[in-house]
């Protein structure tokens, strides 16, 4: 496993220069350069990003009751202005816990996406 993590940090500070000398010696097209090279390596990250924007918006939700939006806002923010504390516990755990459901989503997501040899 720490092998694992050494070669993958490797492959994200392997300098630039080197993958292109490398692709440069196999006379790889533009398109074979992205759809084997960069992308592959890149679903990692882009993963990461959109689980933390996933988790971001699920926290943000709440906030659309201020619009009439309703969803999880509206019982929360009720709770609040009527200073039912059990209510208001209840909600934020329901709204922490669809989040984690959703990163959990997104993970599995993310590593079914990401290449064996990143991984």
């Amino acid at each position: 496993m720490a092998l694992r993590h050494a070669a993958l940090a490797a492959l994200v500070v392997l300098p630039l220069a080197v993958v292109a000398n490398l692709v440069f010696q196999r006379r790889m097209s533009p398109a074979a350069i992205l759809f084997r090279v960069e992308l592959p390596t890149a679903v990692p990250i882009i993963g990461a990003g959109v689980r933390t924007a996933l988790v971001l918006a699920v926290g943000t939700v709440p906030l659309g009751y201020a619009l009439d939006a309703g969803g999880l806002g509206l019982p929360l923010f009720g709770a609040i202005k009527t200073d039912r504390q059990l209510v208001i516990l209840t909600t934020a755990i329901m709204i922490a816990c669809l989040a984690l459901l959703l990163d959990w989503i997104g993970g599995v997501l993310q590593r079914a996406a990401t290449p064996r040899g990143i991984r």
